[in-house]
């Protein structure tokens, strides 16, 4: 007996079956297959949350289930004397700035008479359209001023990292470098991503899940080498790009850019880039100013060393460092 009247024979069998069991032989074969008339089951919606969008209208997102949500009240923030402060006796507050050459040459002790406790230095940057990893001009200035007019200090490094394995070059790069100054480092190591749109840009099209990787990697390999990892985002990535329930449960802390009269980003974050306009004496131009509040259960590893900066003037004011908008500019060492 061949194939196909084996098949045969086994068709004609089963339309005999469902006639004599009185259904029909279009109901019976859907049946046999698996088929059903039954409308599919609707999928279960996801959480959602409204939140405050900045001077925008309130957005409707879905909720990143499992991510602690942020301690500040609004209410506390008020500004003084030109400058945001936040009041809470459970908290501990600092004031700082965040610096790349773009500020040039600062006057530290300038910097740190100005009521300014911490400083967040770039170290460095990738180029966004050759890739090349280039360490800041003027990073060994700023270490040693700042360190020696008694700030504390935090490192950021611009990536512009496309996969896992850039991702964890940086991270090791960023090591490397921070040997020396291993003491001095009292804030966070922070891994800045920013899209880059200008031509020839390598970072243009990159999906959130892949960012998402590089940050997460990045951070582990920064814990792993004994500093405090963080990530920098605005609005929109924060809530559009990343997958912050990566980081639940790690040690990962979050620096939020964003202008406004207080931090209105949902989840928890430890760091507030509340201005892109800031004017602090030692510095010449516009400066970024920070809200660093931590509570008394995370922050007793704040130290009362030196201190870092760094410059986040990049568009949407939400970029912690440098310019993306040229062809070329990081590898020719106009980092961003």
């Amino acid at each position: 007996m061949n194939q196909t009247f084996k098949k045969a024979l086994c068709c004609g069998m089963a339309v005999m079956m469902f006639a004599l069991s009185g259904c029909s032989v279009i109901d019976s074969f859907k049946s046999f297959i698996g088929l059903s008339d039954d409308p599919a089951p609707t999928p279960t919606p996801k959480p959602q949350v409204t939140v405050e969008y900045g001077t925008a209208e309130a957005v409707t997102l879905d909720l990143q289930e499992g991510v602690p949500t942020s301690k500040f009240s609004a209410e506390n923030f008020s500004w003084v004397n030109g400058r945001m402060t936040y009041t809470d006796e459970n908290a501990v507050v600092m004031t700082g700035i965040d610096v790349s050459e773009h500020q040039q040459y600062p006057d530290w002790d300038k910097v740190a008479a100005d009521g300014i406790d911490f400083a967040m230095i770039r170290l460095g940057y990738r180029g966004s359209s050759e890739g090349m990893l280039y360490k800041d001009p003027i990073f060994t200035y700023n270490m040693k001023k700042a360190a020696n007019a008694g700030l504390d200090i935090g490192i950021y490094f611009f990536s512009q990292a496309t996969c896992r394995a850039e991702a964890v070059a940086e991270a090791y790069y960023v090591c490397s470098i921070l040997e020396e100054y291993k003491d001095v480092i009292t804030m966070p190591v922070v891994f800045d991503w920013e899209v880059a749109t200008g031509e020839n840009s390598r970072t243009a099209s990159i999906d959130g899940d892949t960012v998402t990787k590089c940050a997460y990697y990045f951070s582990e390999i920064i814990a792993e080498n004994g500093y405090q990892p963080a990530v920098y985002f605005n609005r929109h990535m924060g809530y559009y790009l990343y997958d912050l329930t990566r980081f639940t449960g790690s040690d990962v802390e979050f620096w939020f850019a964003g202008e406004g009269d207080y931090s209105d980003f949902y989840y928890e974050h430890s760091m507030w880039q509340y201005t892109f306009t800031g004017k602090v004496n030692g510095i010449e131009g516009d400066v970024d100013i920070n809200l660093y509040i931590k509570y008394p259960e995370a922050a007793s590893d704040l130290g009362s060393g030196d201190a870092a900066e760094g410059d986040t003037t990049g568009t949407d004011g939400n970029a912690a460092e440098g310019d993306t908008t040229g062809t070329d500019g990081v590898e020719d060492g106009a980092a961003e």
